[in-house]
């Protein structure tokens, strides 16, 4: 569990990771996305998932996989 008093998730996590990836570490960060069956549920869905990617894709030498998950609603 990454403790955040100001309740950020991508900062955190890009730390977390670079920390992890200290010393020529290979790292796979995995993301979960919900897909829900049907498209008028998807804007209930927040993004992010797809957030959280870019940035450490950008800022950190990862692998990054988004899995998607679907739901049955």
């Amino acid at each position: 569990m990454i403790d955040s008093p100001h309740r950020s998730l991508v900062q955190p996590v890009v730390d977390y990771v670079r920390r992890a990836a200290r010393d020529g570490r290979q790292v796979a960060v995995l993301i979960p996305e919900v897909e829900p069956r049907h498209r008028c549920y998807e804007i209930l869905q927040n993004q992010r998932g797809l957030l959280l990617a870019t940035v450490l894709r950008s800022r950190t030498d990862v692998v990054v996989c988004l899995l998607p998950y679907r739901l049955d609603l």
